[in-house]
């Protein structure tokens, strides 16, 4: 009885998720997609001028990896997701060192979910697109897949614009 009692829990817990999900536009996460000297990281700059009035944090992912390992040591996870779901603009550089860390992938995907949820911009900057995360990490392939995917080709983006 008791385990029907957790297993029904649990799938009110999905459904809800799920129903959260499908409220929120893909407008709050926007993923920056394509291979080394493409021009997403000047978009990202570009994207950082704009939104510094309204608040901008820009940080690589593999710092704020090692920022949540140092929170997890000192026990102030809270403090860590805190920050940054207060900042209005979160632009995060270089998303591909997740591909092996898994449990750091995991929790910091909540925390951008969250951020959608609020209503928050994120923007991502990855070299590997997301079909490439499907069968590398699967916390960051759903992730990317509640986004907006902006691909940068072979050619650089600007230069159709230049």
């Amino acid at each position: 009885m008791r385990l029907s009692d957790d297993s029904n829990k649990l799938n009110g817990a999905v459904e809800r998720e799920n129903q959260q999900a499908s409220d929120v536009s893909s407008d709050w996460l926007i993923c920056l997609y394509g291979s080394s000297g493409s021009g997403k990281t000047r978009l990202l700059q570009a994207i950082e001028k704009a939104v510094k009035k309204e608040g901008v944090l820009r940080i690589g992912a593999e710092s704020m990896v090692r920022e949540m390992i140092a929170s997890l040591h000192f026990a102030e996870l809270t403090e860590f997701r805190q920050k940054y779901l207060s900042v209005e603009n979160l632009l995060i550089d270089n998303l591909w060192v997740l591909e092996k860390r898994t449990a750091a992938a995991g929790e910091i995907c909540h925390l951008l979910r969250e951020r959608q949820v609020a209503r928050k911009l994120t923007v991502v900057v990855s070299e590997l697109p997301e079909e490439a995360w499907v069968a590398r990490n699967g916390a960051v392939a759903r992730l990317l897949s509640k986004g907006l995917g902006i691909h940068f080709g072979a050619r650089r983006f600007f230069a159709a614009h230049a």
